[in-house]
């Protein structure tokens, strides 16, 4: 048995999943044809597909993605500017406070080492950088080319309705 694909509604209560299995006994044995929450079943290409609508167990935590010229620092690329002490004092607040961050720039070799360097210096420490965090990539089922976060923070942001 495999997961095959993993959907969560907008309101994040309830989650579709369907799983796919090698064989007939395979998905028998599961126990999943007789789960009440199971609403779908089927079989297609000599695989065995059983889906249903679950309540989901995921555990939320916020991500930020943040940049770094213009955001943390004020923009003089490629040298680094001045801390931005709101910004960087706000980011440390959310992270005290659970969240994840994700360092979103368009730094890359040498300077993007600088400027991991620079926030590890001042005690910012990210769960990934310019890429989406192992669990993200996970939850769905390959890395996406758009790095995943609830909030974006970015000196050129315009907010949409």
């Amino acid at each position: 048995m495999k997961e095959y694909s993993r959907y969560y509604y907008k309101n994040e209560k309830l989650i579709t999943i369907l799983y796919e299995f090698g064989s007939e006994n395979e998905m028998i044995e599961s126990g999943f044809l007789r789960n009440p929450a199971r609403t779908t079943c089927f079989t297609s290409s000599g695989k065995h597909y059983v889906g249903g609508h679950f309540e989901a167990v995921k555990t939320k935590t916020k991500i930020i993605a943040v940049d770094f010229d213009g955001c943390l620092v004020t923009d003089r690329f490629p040298d680094i500017g001045e801390e931005i002490p709101e910004t960087v004092g706000r980011l440390k607040e959310e992270q005290r406070n659970g969240a994840r961050a994700i360092l979103w720039t368009c730094r890359s070799s040498d300077q993007l080492a600088a400027a991991i360097q620079w926030c590890t210096e001042r005690g910012l420490l990210f769960d990934a950088v310019n890429e989406n965090p192992p669990d993200v990539i996970a939850a769905f089922g390959r890395d996406t080319r758009k790095i995943y976060a609830d909030e974006y923070w970015d000196d050129r942001a315009v907010r949409m309705p």
